[in-house]
């Protein structure tokens, strides 16, 4: 007998297990069935890098991949949105923590710190808030509807742009 297991894709959640976004969902994409659309940004902090979670398209999670790859899998792939704010601590030099993670590499690392920087650049050309200009921001029900509408339609004009989904 052969046994098929499925996956909720979370790519929000992955750096908080030592995966980097875009490699874990390549690797994952044949057992995904549903995504829970989730992004975030990271920064530079004393012990690795902090997430932040941001709307979707905004951070740092390459959807137009992502959709590419997910779908190539799972043409039916079910998206929902999920959004809250929230700053996560990925500890990449407390040895504690990366005991945890034995797969984590060095170039693992690396990577978390090129993206960390990308957003900071990212920051810097305005293209996205700043941390602490985006901390002060509101997030109540209303909020939290508008985010979910822009990552909808960001996600929405990928999946056109591609000829993908049912076009709903």
């Amino acid at each position: 007998m052969v046994r098929t297991f499925w996956v909720t894709l979370d790519p929000g959640n992955l750096p908080l297990s030592g995966d980097v976004p875009d490699d874990a969902i390549e690797r994952l994409a044949p057992y995904v069935h549903c995504t829970h659309c989730k992004d975030g940004i990271m920064y530079r902090s004393e012990t690795g890098v902090t997430q932040q979670l941001r709307t979707v398209g905004e951070g740092v999670v390459d959807w137009d991949k992502a959709i590419e790859v997910l779908g190539r899998h799972s043409p039916n792939l079910h998206l929902c949105f999920e959004d809250y704010r929230a700053a996560n601590v990925i500890a990449l030099y407390d040895e504690n923590w990366r005991r945890h993670f034995p797969d984590l590499t060095d170039a693992d690392v690396k990577k978390f710190e090129q993206l960390a920087d990308e957003c900071q650049e990212r920051i810097k050309r305005k293209e996205i808030l700043a941390i602490e200009e985006y901390n002060k921001l509101p997030f109540g029900d209303a909020e939290r509807l508008a985010s979910y509408k822009q990552g909808y339609k960001y996600l929405k004009g990928i999946i056109k742009k591609k000829g993908l989904g049912y076009g709903g």
